[in-house]
């Protein structure tokens, strides 16, 4: 399963470990964030599930969560939402799908929690985005 991660070239999970250089990485942990990073991109829209990462990945939970909040410096939850977020994004600009139905599409259970989610990432309500 994890052989399909040695693929990705220039994946956002990539551009994320990357892009948050200034924290005091290991290579075991750029690693392990990688492929977390890697497997959130790929089920984004499942309900987020740490213990299934991790198992997903054969880390234990509580190492990978330490290796990915030091190479990214945010936690698994708030990338998890980011990747939600960003796809979200390309749906309200590129479709006129209604919110409802892109919070579904994104993985969201309430399209309530996906606008409050949105607003703290984006610091308008998706609808706003869309507007603009």
């Amino acid at each position: 399963m994890l052989t399909q991660y040695g693929n990705l070239k220039k994946s956002r999970s990539a551009r994320y470990v990357r892009r948050n250089d200034t924290a005091k990485k290991t290579g075991a942990a750029v690693s392990a964030a990688k492929k977390a990073a890697e497997y959130i991109d790929l089920h984004y829209t499942e309900k987020f599930s740490l213990d299934r990462i991790a198992a997903a990945l054969f880390l234990n939970k509580i190492y990978l969560s330490k290796c990915f909040k030091q190479a990214t410096g945010s936690t698994l939850l708030q990338y998890h939402n980011r990747v939600r977020c960003e796809n979200a994004c390309e749906l309200l600009t590129g479709t006129d799908l209604s919110v409802e139905i892109v919070s579904d599409r994104v993985g969201f259970a309430t399209a309530s929690h996906f606008s409050r989610v949105f607003r703290s990432f984006y610091g308008c309500s998706p609808s706003e985005y869309r507007r603009r």
